[in-house]
This record gives structure tokens, sequence and C-alpha cells, in this order.
């Protein structure tokens, strides 16, 4: 699949995973048999590609995603180390916790 076919969504609260992953809430993803999820499904992407946080920008296999806000503990030391986003973290029917929003584990 060449950038030109691939299809586009926003991963918000997003973070790396493991090192070649994203992980996040995604806007406008479609699944790999062409439908849709539901806005704001927890997703780990595909192998990461290209990874541009200045331009916010991460092209996996299969996607290319415009990368929204970070996840509230991320940070570049830690970027493949899954912190928790707050002390309160509850995880609600989308897969969100109650207290920050970020998705949770």
């Amino acid at each position: 699949m060449t950038p030109a076919t691939k299809p586009r969504a926003r991963l918000e609260h997003w973070f790396l995973l493991g090192g070649n992953t994203l992980y996040g809430a995604a806007y406008g993803s479609v699944r790999a048999d062409g439908s849709r999820r539901p806005d704001g499904t927890a997703i780990t992407t595909s192998r990461v590609l290209r990874l541009d946080t200045a331009e916010g920008i991460a092209e996996t296999e299969n996607t290319i995603y415009e990368l929204g806000k970070k996840h509230p503990s991320y940070s570049p030391e830690e970027r493949s180390i899954y912190q928790p986003c707050c002390a309160i973290e509850r995880r609600n029917l989308n897969g969100s916790c109650d207290n920050c929003g970020a998705p949770c584990l």
C-alpha cells in the first residue's frame, strides 16, 4: 500500500508501545475489512514505518494517522513503557479512564 492509497485517521491520547506500534483512541479509523470503528475506540496500530511528532504524523503499514494529544504520562524517555494516566484510573465502557479520559490498557 502506498501513502497515497492508505486510509487516514486521527489518534488521540497516543503513546509508542514496545517501540514499533502506537496505542491510543482512534477517530475515523477503518478496519482491514473496510468497516469503520466507532470513534474513540482504543487500538494498537500496525507497525510504525514513520513517526514525525513535529509534524504530528505517523505512518503505519496500513494507515496514516494525524497525531492528536499525547497520552498524559508520555515522555520521550519513557515512550515505550506504559505509565498509568492517573492515580484513579477507572475504565469506562469505551475503554477510557473516567478520571482523565485517556485510554486504559
